[in-house]
């Protein structure tokens, strides 16, 4: 390569274009602008979207930056014809793949208080390896995490806005000089959904980028990645030991002597960390169906209420499935519902429908819709699906659940008076509904709707 063309060239002071002084009124005396015009290989089309998406990406890779305030990423988008009127004005929060940070991109409720703990400890959160290269110490640090109880909770948690967040930041964070180069997935077991509930993060200098294996791109570290990939399990063959192992790599010169330390520390955390969480997920499902066999849930309320109803004579359209299917029909039907909804658990789920004769079930989903939940009569069962997108959720349904083994009295009121206001503005969001039907028939069968609904709900009610 010629010297010249590795040389960075002289700036050169050129004016800004009139449209980016208008966009950019209140831009700083320095920075660096990014215009983003004819991106035709995204599969992203709208400005919000890929500001979106980008801001997820680039929050994470600048995660420690932005955290610190030593940067800030403002993102706009605008029509050309209109470029003073930003459609779109917003800072990049950090995104964080341990969530030991707050403040982040993370949903609620996650995004203002950390959604994972420090594994190991305060003390043994962090280990570091000194690293003897170029006639020079440099220090590597690693870092684990795991998710908080809390996360965890309820029927599902990964199909919810923060599991969903989660999912797109498994493996293990990459950085570099405060900068994350990969989210490296080569240590994940792919097939499984729990292990978007731990993290990891790798720490070194550019004194070792020969080591890591550091592209010139500077986004990827191929020598770790390829210890993930291979595993230091695998190499130790024949009775290999792992100093013997390091010898070998040594003599041959490869790099990743240095690393198989390293690797081998997060392949037993990870074998613990798995544990772990196999265990809080089997503690979880015992909660779940201690909450079905359960004889004063509401689920068992409301279904001794229906049975009720339907010696009175009322019969709905899961009535006249459970007269019309057989129960193995009616089970494989429940359990395929469940599973559209992203339940994980469904097949357990469905056998504990059935083994409790219950006419309902709660689960939750993220559901393209502005409705709070929706209703399916499946298999001679109704299936409620709550709407985690929903404000009403986050009001009312995940204020109420979240465990109260660690929160103090002042919480426990705070949780209290907003579920009291999702309850009345969700009242008063139905007397508007009423109050803008025009009057005449419409109004009538909103009217009479509601009356009918009370009717089943003191039914329902009855017995607390």
């Amino acid at each position: 390569i010629n010297q010249d063309m590795r040389e960075v060239p002289e700036p050169s002071l050129k004016q800004l274009p009139d449209v980016w002084k208008q966009v950019g009124k209140s831009f700083g005396e320095s920075g660096t602008l990014v215009v983003w015009s004819n991106i035709d290989r995204c599969i992203w089309k709208t400005a919000s979207s890929i500001i979106d998406n980008s801001e997820f990406l680039v929050g994470r890779m600048y995660r420690k930056f932005l955290t610190d305030d030593q940067v800030k990423i403002r993102m706009v988008g605008f029509m050309e014809s209109n470029p003073s009127q930003l459609k779109i004005n917003k800072f990049a929060l950090p995104n964080d793949p341990l969530y030991l940070t707050d403040k982040t991109s993370c949903p609620e409720p996650f995004d203002k208080t950390s959604m994972f703990d420090k594994w190991g400890g305060n003390d043994g959160f962090e280990l570091k390896y000194d690293i003897q290269y170029n006639g020079g110490y440099h220090e590597v640090t690693l870092r684990f995490t795991l998710a908080k109880k809390r996360a965890r909770e309820g029927y599902n948690p990964g199909s919810r806005p923060h599991g969903k967040h989660a999912a797109k930041n498994i493996g293990v964070s990459i950085v570099r000089s405060n900068r994350e180069l990969d989210l490296d997935q080569s240590w994940v077991i792919s097939y499984d959904p729990v292990e978007r509930w731990w993290g990891i993060e790798i720490e070194f200098p550019p004194a070792l980028d020969e080591i890591f294996g550091v592209t010139n791109n500077k986004q990827f570290a191929n020598n770790f990645t390829d210890m993930g990939k291979i595993g230091v399990e695998e190499l130790l063959t024949e009775g290999m030991t792992v100093t013997s192992l390091k010898d070998l790599l040594e003599e041959e010169g490869d790099p990743k002597a240095f690393l198989v330390d390293i690797a081998q520390k997060i392949e037993s955390s990870l074998s613990t960390i798995r544990k772990l969480l196999k265990a809080q997920t089997k503690n979880e499902e015992r909660s779940n169906r201690s909450r079905y066999d359960d004889p004063s849930s509401p689920e068992k309320k409301a279904t001794d209420a229906t049975e009720e109803r339907k010696k009175e004579g009322h019969e709905g359209t899961s009535d006249k499935q459970e007269q019309d299917e057989d129960e193995e029909e009616r089970k494989e039907e429940v359990e395929k519902a469940l599973e559209n909804e992203g339940v994980e658990n469904a097949s357990e789920l469905t056998s504990l429908l059935f083994s409790n004769n219950l006419k309902y079930s709660f689960v939750e989903a993220d559901i393209e819709s502005q409705a709070f939940f929706t209703t399916k009569p499946r298999g001679g069962k109704i299936l409620i699906s709550l709407n985690t997108n929903h404000p009403a959720y986050h009001k009312l349904v995940e204020v109420l659940e979240q465990s109260t083994e660690s929160a103090d009295l002042e919480e426990l009121q705070n949780r209290l008076s907003n579920a009291s206001d999702g309850l009345k503005l969700l009242l008063m969001a139905w007397a508007r509904y009423e109050d803008e039907r025009p009057d005449g028939k419409l109004k009538s069968q909103t009217q009479d709707a509601r009356q009918e609904w009370g009717r089943i709900a003191r039914d329902f009610l009855d017995g607390e």
